[in-house]
């Protein structure tokens, strides 16, 4: 547990280093535009806000550095992943937690470059970032919980079997 807690630290503390220079180099401002409909008091209905550096190259750096090391920390988990695949647990985790690094591996690789295409539209890239978030988020759970599951409907399909016949 030492060796996983210092390697989560050392991320953790990375992308704060990389976020609060990025923060104090290229600072973002908030742009807010309205479309025009007002209410019967003369006050904008709707519009919508939009988040940009005033310096766009700036940014750029702080982006390959943030996509270098998830790209090289997922490749990392995925080859020892891959390595512990065959190691037997009791309900056999190795197998689906390398099917879940894998998923997450795929979503950076597939995710990333849609998000940087997709900037220039806010909705697009919302969406985007929200599938790359709720696929990582729920296939590390669910690859913990369905080998459980197989094992305990298993348990109950053998112990229904057995009982039928007493």
């Amino acid at each position: 547990p030492s060796d996983f807690c210092r390697v989560i630290g050392g991320l953790a503390a990375y992308h704060s280093i990389v976020l609060i220079l990025w923060g104090i180099v290229s600072p973002r401002e908030v742009q807010v535009s309205y479309d025009g409909a007002t209410d019967v008091f003369g006050r904008p209905v709707s519009g919508s806000l939009i988040c940009i550096s005033s310096d766009q190259q700036a940014e750029s750096p702080f982006y390959t550095f943030l996509v270098l090391v998830a790209l090289v920390s997922s490749t990392l988990a995925n080859f020892w992943a891959i390595r512990c695949r065959a190691i037997e647990t009791e309900y056999s985790e190795g197998h689906f937690l390398g099917f879940a690094v894998g998923t997450i591996f795929e979503a950076l690789v597939i995710g990333l470059p849609m998000t940087f295409f997709a900037r220039k539209f806010p909705d697009s890239q919302y969406l985007v970032t929200g599938f790359i978030v709720v696929l990582s988020s729920l296939v590390a759970p669910l690859s913990i919980i369905i080998p459980k599951v197989q094992a305990l409907r298993k348990f109950f399909d053998d112990s229904m079997a057995r009982d039928s016949f007493v």
